[in-house]
């Protein structure tokens, strides 16, 4: 009955897929312009962009020189589209247990270098690297009871704005989303307290 139930919403949706395992940049750009002159577009997807194929006069050179190529197409076709552009891309194998970063990325250098913003997804557990268990007691300030099992949602990059993490509540069996997840703060220690106390005295102090 769910699966009957989304299949009815999403058929009212205008939704246009370009599929094609073999389809270098230039192919999908030209797929998208056709779209956008037929019908504008309120938004672009692109997944699996370390599997993007570079145009065929690079085909044999080293990886990272096809993946510069294509960040470089990438980066025209922004600013050529009036819409967003996103790209899904993967982690590497270095993430596994591990608390997501930028650097995570495969392709992370091209790919953070044409990105306006960066969202990061991570599922904090009990168990993983202190260093992990440390980053968000010291950067979220809530129970830490109350984050495992939430799917947080980094903003690694913001060239617009500010970076930071929102938590929301996931349904692993069903990989659905749902609101903004109710934290409870974490309560302040001796250690915090004295800390404030002294920067608000060195402050009244000047």
């Amino acid at each position: 009955q769910r699966v009957l139930k989304a299949d009815e919403i999403m058929s009212d949706w205008d939704l246009h897929m370009v599929c094609g395992v073999d389809m270098n940049f230039s192919e999908i750009a030209s797929e998208i312009r056709v779209l956008q002159k037929v019908e504008p577009l309120d938004c672009v997807w692109l997944d699996y962009y370390s599997d993007i194929l570079p145009n065929n006069d690079l085909i044999n050179n080293p990886r990272h020189e096809q993946m510069a190529d294509v960040s470089k197409d990438i980066k025209s076709l922004k600013k050529e589209l009036p819409v967003p552009l996103v790209i899904l891309a993967q982690l590497t194998r270095i993430a596994f247990d591990k608390r997501p970063e930028k650097i995570h990325l495969a392709e992370s250098s091209s790919c953070e270098r044409v990105a306006d913003g960066i969202l990061l997804l991570d599922r904090p557990i009990k168990g993983r690297d202190k260093t992990d268990r440390e980053y968000w007691q010291n950067n979220v300030r809530v129970a830490m009871d109350d984050i495992y099992g939430k799917c947080a949602i980094v903003v690694g990059k913001n060239r617009h704005g500010a970076e930071g993490v929102s938590f929301y509540e996931f349904e692993g069996n069903f990989m659905k989303f749902g609101n903004e997840a109710k934290l409870t703060p974490e309560v302040p220690t001796r250690d915090d307290l004295g800390d404030f106390a002294n920067e608000h005295n060195k402050g009244a102090g000047k």
